[in-house]
C-alpha cells in the first residue's frame, strides 16, 4: 500500500480519471501500468482494481455528481477502494449474483444486504485491508420488482481502518501467488447508504417517491451497457500477459546462447543449447507468436483507448476482440513460461528466476476477468450471429473470395510457403467451424415457426421461449466446435494484425494498424516476415482441424511443418547456412506485398 500511495504522490496515474477522455492521457497511464508490471505484479495488480475497475466503475457508471464529489478523490487516493462484483457462488456468471440493493424512500438511503453465504463478495482486491469504499454490484430491487445489477458506492471502514457498522470482511488465505494484494471477503447486514452514492448514469431512483427509471429500457441491453466501462480489464490481461512471456522467453534465450552442454564428435568444445535444432525450434515457435501477441496486443490497447475517448461505440466488437486475445495471449504465457521454465533447467527452478514468480503470480489470468472457457462461448456466440446476419464485411469478402481461397490451398506445396498461403488457410478454417456449428445446432433445435419466430434456430431463443431447454442442450454439446471456433477467431485476427503491421497498405486486409515497416532496414524487415510466417505455420500445426476438416491435404501439413522447422533455424543468428525470405513473388502469393520464406 505504501508504494502505491508513493507512486501517487509523484503523479504516475495524474489525470487518469478526470481526463480519461484524453488519449494522450490514457498512452501516458498505460505506460506506467506495463513498467509497474515488469517490477511487481502485486503492485499492479493493487493499483489496477482500485483505478482501473473501482475509479473506472465510477467514473463511467455514476453521473456528474459522482465526477465532482468521488473522481478526484479517487484519482489521488484519498479514498481508497475496491471493486466488489464477484461473490463465492457467483463469478462468470455476472448476473446471476445475490447481494441485495433496495431503497427506504422514507430515510431516502440505499440498503445493501448479503441474502445468503454465497453471495458474500469474494476475491475482492484490497477489500481485506486498506480499501475504504467499494463499488459494489447487487440485484436493485425497488418496490418488490428486481430490475438486475447495478453498482452503488459503500464505505468499508472510516479513515482509521476500522470497519463500518453492518459490515464484515476476511482475509481470502494464502493464494498461489499475488500474495501482495489483499484478497478479502465482504458480507453487509443490511448496510445504508445515502441516496446519492448511487451509481445512477444508466438507472434513476426518485429520490423523493422511490421510483424507478432508466435511460435503457431494455433489461438485456442496461446490463450490457453497464459491464461496457469494465472489461477494459480484459485488455489489459492481455498485454500484461505478453509482457511476462517476452520476459520469460528473453531469459531463456539469453540462457540458451550462454550454456553450453554435450560436443559434437570430434569437437573439444561443447555445443549451446540454441545450437541444437530441438531447443530453437521449442523456443522458437514461441517466440514468433510472441511477436505476433505482441503487436496484435498493441493494436487492442490502443482500439480500447480510442473507444473510451468515443463513449464506447465499438464496445460489441471491442468485447468480442478483446476476450478473445484475452483467452489467445494467457493461454500462450501459460504454456510459454512452463516451457521456459524447463529451458533453462534446473536455474529455471530457482525464485530468484523471474520466470518461476510469473507462473505463480499470473497462473490466475486464465480465470480473471473472465473464465477462458467460459469467454471462448461468448465469441463463438457472436461470431455466429454476425456471420448469420450476413452483414459483416469481413464475412462479405470471404465468401466473394472463397473460390480464390480453396485453389490457393489445393495447389501442391514444394519448398515455399507463402503468407497468402497461410492466410487463406486461417480464413477457410473459421468460416469451415461457424458452418459445422450452425449446422450442428439446427439439427438439434426445433425449427421456429413463422408464427413464433422469424429468427434462425441455431440462434440464442428468449428466455421464455418453448426451444429454450433445446438450444442451451444443444450449445452445451457443441463444445468442441465452439471452442475451436472461438480460438480460431483469435489466430485470425492476430495473424492480420501481423499482415497489416507488414503490408504498406493496410487497408487492403480486415484490420487497421499503424504502418512502421518504412522505418525498418532490410534485414528488421525480413525478420518480420519470417516471425509471422512462423507464427502462422505454428497456429497450422497446433490444430488438427486443418487437416481434419480437409482445409489442406496431409502432405501440405508436412511441408508447412518442416517450413516452420526450417525457419526456427533461419532465426538463429550465428546460423548463416540458411536462405533468407525471397524478395520476388512466386505463383502460390497473389499478395505483391506479402512475400514467401524459401524453406
Amino acid at each position: 500500500m505504501s508504494r502505491a500511495l508513493l507512486l501517487t504522490k509523484f503523479g504516475f496515474k495524474k489525470s487518469s480519471l478526470t481526463h480519461a477522455d484524453s488519449e494522450r492521457e490514457l498512452i501516458r497511464n498505460e505506460a506506467v501500468e506495463e513498467s509497474i508490471a515488469y517490477y511487481d505484479a502485486s503492485l499492479n495488480t493493487k493499483m489496477n482494481v482500485h483505478f482501473g475497475l473501482y475509479g473506472i466503475a465510477v467514473r463511467y457508471l455514476g453521473s456528474n455528481r459522482h465526477m465532482t464529489d468521488w473522481v478526484p478523490s479517487i484519482e489521488n487516493y484519498k479514498k481508497p477502494g475496491c471493486f466488489a462484483l464477484t461473490e463465492l457462488g457467483h463469478g462468470s456468471n455476472v448476473r446471476g449474483i445475490e447481494t441485495e440493493i433496495k431503497y427506504d424512500a422514507n430515510t431516502q438511503e440505499f440498503i445493501v444486504h448479503t441474502p445468503t453465504e454465497t453471495a458474500q463478495k469474494y476475491w475482492i482486491g484490497g477489500a481485506a485491508l486498506h480499501a475504504q469504499y467499494a463499488a459494489v454490484f447487487g440485484q436493485l430491487i425497488i418496490q418488490g420488482q428486481n430490475h438486475g445489477v447495478h453498482a452503488i458506492i459503500v464505505q468499508l471502514r472510516d479513515t482509521h481502518g476500522h470497519l463500518c457498522e453492518g459490515v464484515d470482511i476476511a482475509d481470502c488465505g494464502h493464494k498461489m501467488g499475488l500474495n501482495g494484494v489483499d484478497n478479502g471477503r465482504i458480507w453487509f447486514n443490511h448496510v445504508r447508504v445515502p441516496w446519492e452514492n448511487f451509481l445512477d448514469v444508466i438507472s434513476q431512483v426518485n429520490k423523493i417517491t422511490g421510483e424507478f427509471s432508466s435511460t435503457i429500457s431494455n433489461p438485456d441491453t442496461r446490463f450490457a451497457t453497464s459491464m461496457v466501462p469494465l472489461s477494459g480489464g480484459r485488455v489489459g490481461m492481455s498485454y500484461t500477459a505478453v509482457q511476462y512471456t517476452k520476459l520469460a522467453l528473453t531469459t531463456a534465450v539469453l540462457y540458451a546462447t550462454s550454456r553450453r552442454v554435450f560436443s559434437a564428435p570430434g569437437s573439444t568444445s561443447e555445443q549451446v543449447l540454441l545450437g541444437y535444432p530441438q531447443h530453437r525450434y521449442r523456443l522458437g515457435r514461441l517466440l514468433a507468436t510472441t511477436y505476433a501477441h505482441n503487436i496484435a496486443a498493441n493494436r487492442l490497447k490502443f482500439l480500447w483507448m480510442h473507444n473510451m475517448t468515443h463513449k464506447f461505440k465499438d464496445s460489441k466488437f471491442l468485447h468480442v476482440l478483446g476476450s478473445a486475445y484475452k483467452v489467445a495471449m494467457t493461454f500462450h504465457m501459460i504454456r510459454t513460461l512452463q516451457e521456459c521454465r524447463e529451458a533453462c533447467g534446473g536455474q529455471g527452478y530457482k525464485t530468484d528466476n523471474v520466470i518461476s514468480r510469473f507462473r505463480t503470480d499470473f497462473d490466475i489470468a486464465v480465470t480473471y476477468e473472465g473464465d477462458n472457457n467460459v469467454l471462448l462461448q461468448q465469441v463463438s456466440k457472436a461470431i455466429m450471429a454476425d456471420f448469420q446476419k450476413g452483414a459483416e464485411p469481413r464475412f462479405k469478402d470471404y465468401v466473394e473470395n472463397e473460390r480464390k481461397y480453396h485453389m490457393l490451398l489445393q495447389q501442391p506445396q514444394q519448398d515455399t510457403i507463402s503468407l497468402d498461403w497461410i492466410h487463406a488457410a486461417l480464413r477457410v478454417r473459421e468460416v469451415s467451424l461457424i458452418r459445422q456449428l450452425v449446422a450442428f445446432m439446427d439439427a438439434r433445435v426445433p425449427k421456429p415457426t413463422v408464427s413464433a419466430s422469424s429468427s434462425h434456430p441455431s440462434s440464442p431463443p428468449s428466455a421464455a421461449s418453448s426451444s429454450s431447454f433445446e438450444w442451451w442442450s444443444a450449445w452445451n454439446s457443441a463444445h468442441p466446435l465452439y471452442t475451436a471456433l472461438g480460438r480460431s477467431y483469435a489466430d485470425l485476427q492476430i495473424f492480420q494484425d501481423f499482415l497489416a503491421l507488414l503490408d504498406p497498405e493496410p487497408a487492403q486486409h480486415t484490420t487497421t494498424h499503424h504502418n512502421t515497416l518504412h522505418t525498418l532496414g532490410p534485414q528488421e524487415q525480413s525478420v518480420l516476415r519470417m516471425l509471422c510466417t512462423l507464427y502462422g505455420l505454428s497456429v497450422i500445426e497446433d490444430d488438427a482441424t486443418f487437416v481434419r476438416d480437409e482445409i489442406i491435404t496431409p502432405a501440405a501439413a508436412r511441408h508447412a511443418r518442416n517450413a516452420a522447422v526450417q525457419l526456427t533455424h533461419a532465426l538463429y543468428p550465428d546460423n548463416t547456412n540458411h536462405t533468407t525470405p525471397n524478395n520476388n513473388n512466386n505463383s502460390t502469393n497473389t499478395n505483391k506485398h506479402q512475400q514467401p520464406l524459401i524453406v
